[in-house]
């Protein structure tokens, strides 16, 4: 359980410091951001000090706040390879990828939409998903959907249990 616990903030740590990075790089202070999101600028704090937990919806607020894609923002390469020259068009090309979603996050479209393909690739039944990791067939079904939001941890726990990272199935 130690090892699922530390990976579990491993995505986190990610999202944070990734974030961290694309904001100040564009120069916006935590409250232009909040505002931006939807957010207060204490809970960019929090976030940034790793003093608490994020979900799906607010993850794709924030991506749109630094307009940057969220697949990027999970990657464990992002610092080393994104090209902030190219923002701008990268921003554009992933907006018009994105799903058209009435509810949440166009994410929450894309990640159950890639989760279902990946599951069903490798021959897993929503009953295996629940066995490896006791998520109810319905909230499977939900989140295959695209009608639930979960957190990174859950998320990123999903993505594992098919063999697969988070920014992985984040891509449109």
């Amino acid at each position: 359980m130690a090892q699922r616990e530390k990976a579990e903030t491993i995505e986190l740590r990610e999202f944070v410091a990734n974030f961290k990075f694309s904001r100040e790089m564009l120069g916006k202070s935590q409250g232009d951001i909040g505002r931006a999101a939807n957010v207060t600028q204490e809970f960019i704090s929090q976030l940034e000090s790793a003093s608490t937990s994020i979900g799906l919806d607010t993850m794709s607020e924030l991506s749109e706040a630094v307009q940057i894609p969220l697949y990027l923002l999970v990657d464990p390469a992002f610092k080393a390879s994104f090209n902030f020259k190219q923002r701008a068009s990268i921003w554009k090309d992933y907006v018009s990828q994105r799903p058209y979603c009435e509810f949440g996050s166009s994410e929450r479209v894309i990640f159950g939409k890639n989760f279902k393909e990946r599951r069903e690739n490798i021959k897993f039944s929503q009953r295996d998903i629940y066995k490896k990791m006791g998520f109810a067939q319905a909230d499977i079904v939900f989140l295959e959907q695209g009608k639930i939001s979960s957190s990174i941890t859950t998320l990123a726990n999903l993505a594992r249990t098919v063999g697969r990272s988070l920014s992985f199935l984040l891509k449109p």
